[in-house]
């Protein structure tokens, strides 16, 4: 089946955020070789894996709102606000960003990209595979030799670094403190 691309203006059962060409030109102009090899279903699988892991994964972390309650996907978004201080002349929206705020119709280059760099780690294996108790491992000795030691609280499972660097300027900080006057 093919995909059902959002587009920005929330398109009914969209299913990812770019279409296969998008795709294959963003790995080939990155030399993922990996992603040529592999069958067109298979890739548009790993594309819709990552559409929707993008959207559970950053659920509580995105600027803004959703335009629409009935949206399939988390983009669009309304209220988004960007670093004012960037150019975004060359940037590919269809309506420009006027006093930092991104168009409602648009969907981020930074998602597009995620979205790929998701996809063709989903051709190695899950995305979010389940842990066995929590995941945190407190502990690991491989041949007494190489051992691996996570810090209590340590988030379980894998976490995809470059994917959250591109997704920054979208997404609201973690660990913030109110302070309210009373």
């Amino acid at each position: 089946m093919a995909l059902i691309v959002e587009t920005g203006s929330v398109v009914a059962g969209a299913d990812s955020y770019v279409d296969l060409t998008y795709a294959t030109t963003y790995h080939s102009t990155r030399g993922n070789t990996a992603w040529g090899s592999a069958a067109a279903p298979a890739q548009e699988t790993c594309l819709r894996l990552a559409a929707q892991y993008l959207d559970a994964k950053y659920l509580a972390r995105w600027k803004g709102t959703k335009i629409s309650a009935l949206q399939a996907r988390q983009w669009p978004r309304w209220g988004v606000y960007l670093d004012n201080s960037r150019d975004f002349s060359s940037e590919t929206y269809d309506v420009g960003i006027q006093h930092g705020m991104l168009p409602s119709n648009a969907i981020p280059d930074q998602v597009k990209q995620a979205q790929c760099e998701l996809a063709i780690r989903a051709l190695s294996g899950p995305l979010a595979p389940d842990l066995a108790r929590g995941g945190m491992i407190q502990s690991k000795q491989i041949a007494g030799v190489l051992s691996t030691t996570y810090a209590p609280g340590a988030p379980p499972g894998m976490v995809y670094q470059f994917v959250t660097m591109l997704l920054a300027e979208l997404l609201n900080p973690t660990n913030q403190l109110s302070i309210v006057r009373g």
